[in-house]
Parts: C-alpha cells; sequence; structure tokens
C-alpha cells in the first residue's frame, strides 16, 4: 500500500493509491518511492518533524512540536531539518529549529504524539480537503469539492450527483444555457409561438425575447401593439392613403373614402362629407378648401361659410369668436362686400348698431345750422335717412344777414348790402348802390396826400375839402390848398423860377427867422444888384377846367430885412396869373397890382381882389403870383412872405 504523510492540515486520511498524489492545502503530497513503498509529504515553506515508518507498514502520523526528534520507530530514513514550522494541534507555538537525525531503527509504534488515527467516509459523502463532505450539499455537491455556482437571479441546489439552479422572481430557467430569463422571455425559438396575424418568431440569444416577422410577398402592420402581416400593397393605417379624404379599412386594408368626418391624414384643410369630398367646414373662409363649402351651410358676403346666408347690410358671420353663425354687427360699417348704410361718411351716414334684422341704424340729429343764400334764408337741417335734409327757403328783400343765417332786416330808406343795411342816397361807399363808392379827392398840383372826403347826396357822388384847401373845377375830385402858413417846415410848393435871368431872388426856403403868425414863414434871400422879384405857385392848372376868379381874391404878408434904395422903383405885387388863347395866341394877365410904396423891417399886407372879368373869358391857369422888383442896398437883405390867402 502506498502512504503519504502531511504536515499543517490537521488529520490526513492516508489513502492507497497507487503513484498517486493527494493534494491539501497549501501542500502537495508527491509520490516518492522508497524500499518499502513509502511516500514522503513535503511542504514549501514550512518546518516538519521528523518522522519515520516502522516495519510492518503501519502508518504512524507525527505532530511537529517545534522540530523535536520522532519517538519509536526504527529504520526509518532521515529526513532533512525543516526550516522552521508553524505550531500544529498538540505541539508548541515556538518556531521550529531544524530537524534531529533519523530514528535508530525498532519496530513502529503506536501514534506520534498529536497524531490521529484514519478517516473513513459514508457512502452520501466524499473526501475534501481531508474531510469528509456532504455530496448533496451545494458547497461540495456530488464529487465537487468547491460550492455550486447559480447564474445571476437564480438559487442553487444540489441533487446528490450534481449542482442544478431554480429562478427566483418569476423568472423562467432556461437549463441549457444555464440563465434566468423574464418569465415572457425565450430560451429557445420554440418558445416563441406563432402569432394570430401569421408571424412567425424566432428567439434572440442576447435579449431572450421573441423577433416576429412576416413570411414572404406580406408586410408587417402593427396597431395598437398588434401586428399582423397582410398582403403586399395593402395599407396598414390611414397614413398609408395618399389622397384627400381616404381612410384605411380596419378589415380589409384597402383605402377607402372617409365619410363625415376630418381628413384623418390631414391633406383636406377642411372636413370630408358625405361623399368623401373635401369641403370648407362653417366658420371657415369659403376659400378654405377648392370644394367650397359643406352642405348645410353657405358662403356669406363675408366670405365664411355660414348657417345662413346672412345678406343684411349690418349682418355678418365671421366676427371674432363667433365665425360661421350670422350675427348682428354691434357698430362700425357693414362687413365685406355687403352694401354701405346710406350716407356713409358723411355726418347723417348710417352705421350698424346691433339691431337683430340686420338694417343700418341713422342719426336724427341736427347737420347743419340755418343758412341764407341768394336764393333765400332756410333753418337748420336736420338728418334723415342718411341724408342733411335742409327746410324749405324764404326770400330775402335785403339779402342775408352777416351770419348768413337768415334774412336781413332793414329800416325804411334802406337797402341790404352785404348783410349790411346802406342807405343809398347818402352813403358815399355805397351811393346809388351797393359798393358803389364814391371817389375821395386828390391833392391838386403839386401837392400829395388827400385833404378832403368823398360825399354822397340824393345817390349822387361829391365831395368836400379840408380846412384851407379848395374844390378844383373839372370832372376828377380835388382839393388844391389855398392857405400857406409854411408851418409844416417846407414852402407848401412855392418854387424859385429858373427862367429869368436877372431874378433877385437867389433861393426860396423854409424859415423860422422871421413869422407873421406861428414859427415858419417864407424866406427869400435878395441879390444886391436888386432885379425882378417872381414866385410862383401852381393851382389847379391841371385840370381841364380852369379855375373861375370871380369874386375871390389873393392877400399875403410881407417883410423886408434890410434897407432898399429909394431912388429907385421899388414894389411888391399879389395877384392870380390867368391864360387865355386870344386871336391864334396866348394872352397873359395878372389880375392885380398894389402897394407901390414898400416898407421895411415891418409886416404888411397886400389884398388883391380878381377882377369879374377874369370868370369865364379869363379862367385862372397858370395859379397864383407874387412879384415886383426891389433894390436893397445891403448884402443881407431878404424878403419873408407869410399867411398866403387865396378865398
Amino acid at each position: 500500500m502506498t502512504r503519504g504523510l502531511a504536515r499543517g492540515c490537521g488529520l490526513v486520511v492516508l489513502l492507497a493509491a497507487a503513484n498517486g498524489a493527494l493534494s491539501c492545502k497549501g501542500f502537495t503530497a508527491a509520490p516518492k518511492a522508497d524500499a518499502g513503498g513509502d511516500l514522503v509529504a513535503t511542504e514549501a515553506g514550512h518546518g516538519s518533524g521528523g518522522s519515520s515508518a516502522g516495519t510492518g507498514g503501519t502508518t504512524a502520523i507525527m505532530v511537529g512540536s517545534g522540530g523535536r526528534s520522532a519517538s519509536g520507530g526504527s529504520g526509518g530514513s532521515r529526513v532533512d531539518a525543516g526550516s522552521g514550522g508553524s505550531p500544529v494541534d498538540g505541539g508548541s507555538d515556538t518556531t521550529g529549529s531544524g530537524g534531529a537525525s533519523t530514528g535508530s531503527g525498532g519496530t513502529g509504534a503506536g501514534p506520534g504524539t498529536g497524531g490521529s488515527g484514519v478517516v473513513t467516509c459514508t457512502p452520501a459523502q466524499h473526501l475534501c480537503s481531508g474531510a469528509c463532505v456532504d455530496s448533496s450539499s451545494i458547497d461540495s455537491c456530488g464529487t465537487q469539492c468547491d460550492p455550486c455556482k447559480p447564474p445571476a437571479g437564480a438559487t442553487a441546489t444540489c441533487d446528490g450527483v450534481a449542482c442544478d439552479f431554480t429562478c427566483g422572481g418569476g423568472m423562467k430557467k432556461c437549463a441549457a444555457a444555464s440563465i434566468c430569463v423574464a418569465a415572457t422571455g425565450c430560451c429557445a425559438s420554440d418558445d416563441c409561438p406563432a402569432q394570430a396575424g401569421g408571424q412567425t418568431g424566432t428567439c434572440d440569444s442576447g435579449t431572450h425575447t421573441c423577433n416576429y416577422g412576416c413570411p414572404a410577398n406580406t408586410q408587417a402592420c402593427t396597431v395598437g401593439g398588434a401586428t399582423s402581416c397582410l398582403p403586399a400593397g395593402g395599407c396598414c393605417q390611414d397614413s398609408d392613403c395618399t389622397g384627400e379624404c381616404q381612410t384605411c379599412s380596419a378589415t380589409s386594408h384597402t383605402c377607402v373614402a372617409a365619410i363625415n368626418k376630418d381628413d384623418p391624414n390631414g391633406r383636406c384643410s377642411g372636413t370630408c362629407d358625405a361623399t368623401g369630398a373635401c369641403k370648407s367646414k362653417r366658420g371657415q373662409t369659403c376659400a378654405t378648401t377648392r370644394g367650397g363649402c359643406l352642405a348645410g351651410s353657405t358662403c356669406s358676403p363675408d366670405g365664411y361659410c355660414c348657417d345662413q346666408t346672412c345678406a343684411g347690410s349690418c349682418l355678418a358671420c365671421d366676427l371674432a369668436g363667433k365665425e360661421g353663425t350670422c350675427t348682428p354687427v354691434p357698430s362700425g360699417p357693414p362687413h365685406g362686400s355687403r352694401a354701405a348704410c346710406a350716407g356713409a361718411g358723411t355726418t347723417c351716414g348710417g352705421s350698424c348698431g346691433n339691431r337683430a334684422d340686420g338694417a343700418c341704424v341713422y342719426p336724427t340729429g341736427v347737420c347743419a345750422g340755418p343758412s341764407c343764400a341768394a336764393d333765400g334764408a332756410r333753418g337748420q337741417s336736420t338728418c334723415s335717412g342718411g341724408s342733411c335734409v335742409a327746410p324749405a327757403t324764404t326770400a330775402c328783400a335785403n339779402g342775408c344777414d352777416p351770419t348768413n343765417s337768415s334774412c336781413l332786416s332793414c329800416g325804411s330808406g334802406q337797402t341790404g348790402c352785404s348783410g349790411v343795411c346802406k342807405n343809398l342816397s347818402n352813403d358815399p361807399q355805397n351811393c346809388g348802390g351797393c359798393s358803389s363808392a364814391c371817389q375821395p379827392p386828390s391833392t391838386g398840383y403839386p401837392g400829395t396826400g388827400v385833404h378832403g372826403a368823398a360825399t354822397c347826396s340824393g345817390g349822387q357822388c361829391g365831395y368836400t375839402c379840408n380846412s384851407g384847401y379848395m374844390k378844383c373845377p373839372g370832372g376828377d375830385p380835388k382839393c388844391q390848398r389855398n392857405r400857406w402858413d409854411f408851418e409844416d417846415g417846407t414852402t407848401q410848393d412855392f418854387f424859385l423860377r429858373t427862367d429869368i435871368p436877372d431874378l433877385e431872388e437867389s433861393a426860396v426856403l423854409n424859415s423860422t427867422t422871421r413869422a407873421h403868425t406861428g414859427t415858419h414863414a417864407l424866406a427869400l434871400p435878395l441879390k444886391t444888384a436888386g432885379g425882378i422879384i417872381d414866385l410862383n405857385l401852381p393851382a389847379c392848372s391841371d385840370q381841364a377846367v380852369w379855375l373861375p376868379t370871380a369874386g375871390r381874391s389873393i392877400s399875403a404878408w410881407f417883410y423886408i430885412d434890410g434897407p432898399l434904395n429909394s431912388s429907385s422903383s421899388n414894389y411888391l405885387a399879389a395877384g392870380v396869373w390867368g391864360c387865355a388863347p386870344s386871336n391864334g395866341s396866348t394872352y397873359c394877365t395878372i389880375s392885380n397890382i398894389s402897394n407901390d410904396a414898400v416898407p421895411v423891417n415891418t409886416w404888411f399886407q397886400i389884398v388883391s381882389p380878381a377882377p369879374d372879368s377874369f370868370a369865364g373869358s379869363w379862367p385862372l391857369s397858370e395859379g397864383f403870383t407874387l412879384s415886383g422888383y426891389l433894390y436893397p442896398t445891403g448884402s443881407t437883405a431878404v424878403l419873408y412872405v407869410d399867411d398866403v390867402v387865396f378865398q
């Protein structure tokens, strides 16, 4: 019999195993034949006690005791000392320090110190690691010494021969693959039953789920989680149908018309009618679809499919939130293509006012105030049916008042002129007729300004002149100055003649040095040589009819500042200068000459009545003249003239 020896594994059962090997934790018993067929057990890295077998083949087990020599036995072979061991049952806890020499012969003795007898296992057991273990345990099932390893989600089992498992949590056991799968999963394709729709399944080895497919010449159709196999070319769902108002029949799986419902594919913007045609729904615009409005609705003037014709001016089928329902318009103009209310856009124009019958509502108030025109006056106008209606006119004898709202009422002898009552017999602005204004007089040559006023008498124009002015004869109204006081600082149209070579005065000036009345007078500086005094003033000379002089006179005040040569003939004259044709030539004369004896250094007056002979045949032609001859003895003599009057 083969024998084996082990250390550090507790009790070791020595089994006969021809040339076999025995393993235990941390060691290997390698077969080594000696003279008696002994096996020597070695353990790497552990010290071992000396041991020997007695003759006769009895098994002896020695427990290492820290390197002590074996007791008993003879004839055993020497064992090398260990290199240091660890404590074993019955030994001390000191580390071995080397083995001793072999025993000295003799026959085998009993068990060594700390040893045990032979281990025998029952039929339901087997030996694992020097111990008998249960062959039905999941930790040492059958002949295994390792535990059973179940798959994920499973519990290990053992039937005494081999490991097995059971799946928990309602999972399904796949024995061949040694896995647990979901209860609805598959282990093999046989687990995938044929479907009612005709699909066949195969088990996916990765996901352990059944994959179904349709046979050739068919197509899969999955609806609501259920899949069926249809003939190729059939429809599975509505979206397989390409036309408007088409739906997929659940029984024939062919495309048929969608009846009385919205297009299931949304290709019809409206809805599908009883024939499967695409129509605009009530509340949509009539042009939403090509087919127009759905039966039972009408395309209203607003362009919406409506529940009625809705043709009234103030009805509408497009009010927000009420599209498709004919509704009265609460305010504003009519909608869509409906006729406008009468007078739209004017004060009296109609508008919508929420009337149930859809009629326009019209204002009835005043639309225009009273008025007056050429055809007469009328009262205020009022609105009626969309129009501004004026009352009948009343003829106005004197025209309209200034407000043009009624007839002008004038008193006796008056006539209405532009809204104002006027007396046409004495109104210079309306003399003999409205707006027939009399012309005011102008100023006679060479004066400027207006020095009179227009008059009207008996419907005929005339004029008057201001104080200091007289009328000039002729058709045109003109006022000529007839008083010259020189207080305005001018020469008041008296001028120096330039056509007389020996004229005595050198200038005609306005002066404040001397004055008869007031502060101004006319000044004529005199030359020392002496000579003619000639100072003219045209008066009304530009008129076609000359001024009559009969019954008139001219007067002037003079002052000579400076001595005169008394041996010379000094004199002054004041008069009017008249010219008239005589035998084809012009004949002129002065009306009067006076005061041959000329005083000096004092104011003196010359008055010259105009002779009656000037009337008619000798009318005033050139005007007034102041003339004479003066011979001063000094170089500073001045002739002053003031307060000239023609009356």
